[in-house]
């Protein structure tokens, strides 16, 4: 119905200037005789005679002699044309001459309207020429036409402006789209550790912050102190730091409103369905596309990336027997310093990509450990998305009671390794390499105590590190002291009642250790994933009772 309003509009704007593609001779007749005059100045004689303006080539420029007895106006043109190729085309309101061979042709890409559907209009106005070439592709929604340069420019002209209006009538139809995501979630992801949480934008937040102008990234929230133990104590809970300022979740940015409305004066609104992964959006057709587009290209495969982490603690004396240069450097390999910072302890800090080495490292570290001069304390692995934070947290946490005037609260103290890793992939023409965003943060609870509580001691290292393909980056540097107990003992006489004690000893020993952590990425294609058929094969009591 749209498309045929603006048609019949266009049909009565051109139906003021002319009634038929032929010119209105008004049944008078011409004759000519010629001797010498051009083409051209014929033309327009004869269109004056008319009272028909005349738009006439600089290429009919030929002289002509001759007489033309009095005709029609259609048999002059006719013969005129016969003896100097000449053609012409007459577009409701002027006389168009020129030479058959300045015929002029074009493509035109339609978008909204149907090939057929401007046919039809193009063959009831009164400027059609008869005699065009018009070649139609519809499911391309191609048209190509070929005629006189003014006719093919009229053609071009009303194609765009017939579906432009078709397009706009369609770009602000309100509608209603749901868009479900394939790999993006649409909702916040939100994962919490040592008293904070960590969420990372979903689909949703990203689209109205940006329509709302404001920034996204991951919104960082600490938690209050243990709620899950006030009201045990009948006190008054405290709010201490970001706890204090926060005072809850925040809400996403609303949705920037326009004055388009739907059916029943529905504003423009952006939801997200947890239940399909979707997007539900209602607005324009032209800002639903918008959005359908951006959409688009945030739902993508992210590549996944394999971080293990093996944290060990060594004897300084054996350190040599790791066969690891602390000093080397090369084109291969690299040694940075990162931004290491100590609570209640010395520490220094080194860096070191390992090319290849990693599993005979830890074969190494395991020999110590038989030895007794070696500890692989923690060996966590996790399989992460690219730009995606990996948290490793092995801790424990005890209480501190807080009283004050008129508050009593228990107060949470965690001690322990935390490792956070956010690993990129790189595409270079070295082929591919991992960056990796690090933060580790190992903290001990010691022997000494202030108030009766204990004194914690935390070491925290910042850094970033670029690693190739079968590398794998060793960080180390800070020191602490093993404290333990040594019993000598002559063998058989120690368990003589009463005067075994004469022959054994026991002494104390403090040995000055090492903490390492080996971290090696893995970048998982998805050729190394198993397919279906292969878990469906796993998944079979014979082979359950064999993994078992």
């Amino acid at each position: 119905m749209t498309f045929l309003r603006y048609s019949l509009l266009l049909l009565c704007f051109f139906s003021q200037q002319a009634l038929s593609s032929q010119p209105d001779w008004k049944g008078q007749k011409y004759g000519y005789m010629a001797s010498g005059e051009t083409l051209k100045e014929i033309l327009r004689e004869f269109a004056s005679s008319y009272g028909i303006p005349a738009n006439v080539s600089d290429s009919l420029d030929m002289p002509i002699n001759g007489n033309f007895p009095e005709n029609t106006a259609e048999n002059i043109l006719k013969q005129l044309s016969a003896i100097s190729n000449m053609t012409w085309y007459y577009d409701g309101h002027m006389l168009h001459f020129y030479r058959t061979d300045e015929s002029e042709s074009a493509v035109v890409q339609l978008k909204y309207i149907s090939t057929q559907e401007l046919y039809q209009t193009m063959r009831v106005l009164p400027w059609w020429q008869l005699n065009a070439q018009w070649t139609a592709l519809e499911q391309q929604k191609l048209i190509f036409v070929a005629g006189a340069p003014k006719f093919v420019e009229m053609v071009v002209k009303v194609a765009e402006m017939l579906d432009k209006e078709v397009r706009k009538q369609h770009e602000d139809k309100f509608v209603i789209s749901t868009f479900r995501l394939q790999y993006a979630s649409a909702i916040d992801y939100t994962y919490s550790y040592r008293g904070q949480e960590k969420q990372v934008p979903g689909v949703l937040s990203l689209l109205t912050d940006t329509l709302s102008g404001s920034q996204s990234g991951q919104v960082t929230r600490v938690k209050k102190p243990q709620p899950s133990l006030q009201g045990r104590l009948p006190v008054k809970p405290v709010k201490t730091g970001a706890a204090a300022q926060d005072g809850g979740q925040s809400s996403a940015p609303a949705f920037v409103e326009d004055e388009v409305s739907g059916p029943g004066g529905i504003k423009p609104f952006i939801k997200a369905d947890h239940r399909l992964n979707a997007i539900v959006i209602g607005d324009t057709q032209a800002n639903v596309d918008t959005y359908g587009e951006l959409i688009k290209s945030l739902d993508v495969p992210l590549d996944q990336i394999e971080v293990n982490v093996t944290m060990v603690n060594i004897q300084t004396d054996d350190l040599s027997r790791l066969g690891v240069d602390w000093q080397y450097t090369s084109n291969d390999y690299a040694v940075n310093v990162g931004d290491i910072s100590a609570t209640g302890a010395l520490a220094t800090g080194e860096l070191q990509l390992i090319a290849g080495a990693a599993g005979n490292l830890v074969s190494k570290i395991r020999a110590l450990a038989t030895e007794g001069k070696a500890k692989i304390t923690s060996q966590p692995s996790v399989l992460t998305l690219d730009n995606y934070e990996a948290v490793l947290d092995n801790s424990n946490t005890f209480y501190v009671r807080i009283s004050g005037e008129d508050v009593v609260d228990l107060f949470p103290v965690t001690v322990g390794t935390l490792v956070r890793v956010t690993p990129h992939i790189q595409r270079t023409f070295n082929g591919e390499e991992v960056r990796l965003d690090i933060q580790i943060e190992d903290g001990q609870q010691t022997e000494q105590s202030v108030d009766g509580i204990p004194v914690v001691t935390n070491t925290l290292i910042n850094t970033q590190a670029v690693i190739g393909k079968n590398q794998s980056l060793l960080i180390g540097g800070y020191y602490y002291d093993s404290q333990g107990e040594s019993v000598s003992q002559v063998p058989l006489l120690h368990r003589i009642p009463l005067l075994g004690n004469l022959f054994k000893s026991t002494s104390k020993t403090s040995v000055k250790m090492l903490r390492l952590f080996l971290i090696s990425p893995h970048v998982v294609q998805a050729s190394d994933m198993a397919t279906d058929e292969q878990g469906a094969q796993l998944n079979t009591p014979s082979n359950f009772k064999l993994i078992k």
